[in-house]
């Protein structure tokens, strides 16, 4: 469903409830919100309604199908990189600029010797162009033709040199707003991190290297990710997550791990789409050699001549549903 479409079902009125509860001072992130229901029964109309309402509110919902990335070797990856390039304003718009001027600032706190190196950068060319009366250009350029090895004749052009030289000063310094503004946008346009690009080069490898430099990518992304939500504020980032029933077993787990990093990296809203007892069951057969082992009461039961039962495929289909159930419950809330 659109905005506007037929609405036998109501869901407009309870995406409406849905964006007005994210939206609440009171309700603070991090936050996953389950939308269950069995294969057509309308979770992505309501979670598209709810995506329009909070777009009309100033929010940029992330939107990603997890069954259309499948098939992809790294889903994480896919995720990651969709939230890179759809969470925060462009550039062009006001949004864009006041989500950039915070992300700066918030940056440089993290990182003080960063603010130190940019200023000097920022002062030298400055500096140069107020301090030297033009009457010592020529004296200027001289220094400059003996510090790089210049003969008598170079010396000559002293007198072209501080005709231009002048004018260089301003042009280092331009130049230099030129590159910190094209960096700046380069690392505060979005993410940082480039997940797929990274996590593609690990494929089908596991030694100490590759997983060092895995664990140092979630490291940094994960820093990244915090910072970008807090210079979002007062919006914070919705990232929706579709047709999790549609995935295979493997898949399905992988989509749950990858919201669970998320949500505890930076404050976000994640609304999940899915069958709850497919979920369900795709977790269990996933953790079933842990899920499989009797719990101490089981034991005791065993003892007492419970061990028919307790062994078979009814009782272990009964513990990796109740897994299954606190795994969910431990993610959303």
């Amino acid at each position: 469903l659109e905005p506007g479409d037929p609405d036998p079902l109501q869901f407009g009125e309870v995406s409406a409830g849905l964006s007005r509860f994210i939206r609440n001072e009171n309700t603070e992130p991090p936050l996953t919100i389950a939308v269950t229901g069995p294969w057509g029964t309308g979770k992505s109309s309501l979670m598209n309604l709810l995506c329009a309402d909070l777009s009309q509110q100033g929010f940029r919902p992330v939107w990603f199908n997890a069954w259309h990335h499948q098939k992809e070797e790294h889903l994480l990856a896919a995720l990651l990189e969709t939230v890179r390039a759809s969470a925060v304003p462009p550039w062009w718009k006001p949004a864009g600029w006041i989500f950039r001027f915070n992300l700066f600032f918030i940056r440089l706190k993290r990182r003080p010797h960063m603010a130190i190196i940019l200023l000097a950068l920022l002062l030298f060319p400055l500096g140069v162009f107020i301090a030297v009366p033009e009457a010592q250009w020529g004296a200027v350029a001289d220094a400059v033709t003996s510090l790089f090895g210049g003969s008598e004749k170079d010396a000559k052009k002293n007198t072209t040199t501080a005709g231009i030289l002048g004018g260089s000063s301003i042009a280092s310094f331009l130049a230099f707003l030129v590159a910190l503004l094209a960096n700046a946008r380069n690392r505060l346009g979005s993410l940082g991190m480039k997940p797929a690009s990274l996590l593609s080069s690990l494929s089908g490898r596991s030694s100490a290297r590759d997983l060092k430099a895995q664990l140092s990518f979630r490291h940094s992304f994960a820093a990244e990710f915090a910072d970008v939500t807090r210079a979002l504020k007062p919006i914070s980032i919705v990232i929706v997550i579709d047709d999790i029933d549609r995935c295979r077993p493997d898949n399905v787990l992988e989509v749950l791990e990858a919201v669970n990093f998320l949500v505890t990296s930076g404050d976000c809203y994640v609304i999940l789409g899915m069958d709850y007892k497919w979920t369900e069951k795709c977790i269990g057969e996933a953790y079933k050699e842990i899920a499989d082992h009797p719990t101490e009461d089981e034991l005791a039961m065993m003892q007492g001549g419970a061990n028919a039962y307790l062994q078979s495929d009814a009782a272990k289909l009964s513990r990796r549903n109740d897994f299954a159930r606190r795994y969910l419950q431990k993610l959303v809330n």
